[in-house]
């Protein structure tokens, strides 16, 4: 895994351009730098992807870097800022809720709009791999009430009153709602009446985060190992005799 100063070498950015990028305050990178803090590893690497991928974008002009052939993943596909923003999401004490939509490629689109009642005649079984997380929010104190109060409010927002930066559609079956109340975390399908709780979909989300993390890891030492920093670059450049 690249540090904070790799990933500066291998953009070529001081300190204070690095912070600026990506919108971390410099003290703290010279607190990370100097082994005074250390950043949470997620951030680390998130961070180490977003490095490499501005790195690939700087060589070869793609937008993206690939993850190896042979790796078949579902639902890992989000940016680097929506996996962050999941893993508070999951794992953070803060009062937040984050909207799950159905990915329309994978295989949950056989049972897309459908209520849970049809999926069990149809032998089907709700998968957290088979969604994106497609908008995260925190819960205003005026919010913070009975899940049901919470829940009726959320599907009435995004159907009557969806925010600006919303990108899915309006709230419907099949659709799920992940709120984090004081660190307790449930998953709720929104279902043909009312909503069932999905007492597993916690769990897969997370582990859909972790084997994202895992594959990319995989990607960043490959990337990494192929462009070192400017620094080991020096060193490896061959000296002439005088």
């Amino acid at each position: 895994m690249l540090t904070i100063k790799e990933m500066r070498s291998l953009l070529g950015l001081t300190q204070a351009e690095f912070g600026a990028k990506y919108n971390i305050p410099i003290r703290t990178i010279e607190d990370w730098e100097r082994g005074v803090r250390t950043p949470p590893q997620y951030v680390l690497e998130l961070l180490g992807r977003c490095a490499l991928e501005d790195s690939a974008k700087m060589i070869t002009g793609r937008d993206e870097i690939m993850a190896p052939d042979n790796e078949e993943i579902r639902g890992t596909n989000a940016e680097p800022g929506q996996k962050l923003m999941e893993t508070i999401l999951l794992d953070g004490k803060g009062d937040s809720f984050g909207i799950y939509q159905i990915n329309r490629d994978g295989v949950g689109r056989e049972y897309i709009y459908e209520g849970t009642a049809l999926l069990q005649k149809l032998s089907h079984k709700v998968d957290g791999a088979d969604y994106d997380l497609i908008y995260v929010c925190n819960l205003s104190e005026t919010e913070i009430h009975s899940e049901t109060e919470v829940l009726d409010m959320i599907y009435e927002r995004f159907n009557l009153d969806l925010p600006e930066d919303f990108r899915g559609h309006s709230l419907s079956v099949s659709d799920v709602i992940l709120m984090n109340q004081e660190g307790k975390t449930k998953a709720w399908y929104v279902d043909s009446i009312g909503f069932t709780e999905l007492p597993e979909f916690v769990q897969e989300r997370k582990d859909v985060v972790d084997l994202s993390r895992k594959a990319e890891s995989k990607v960043t030492e490959s990337v990494a190992a192929q462009n070192p920093p400017q620094e080991k670059r020096e060193q490896q450049k061959p000296h002439r005799g005088r």
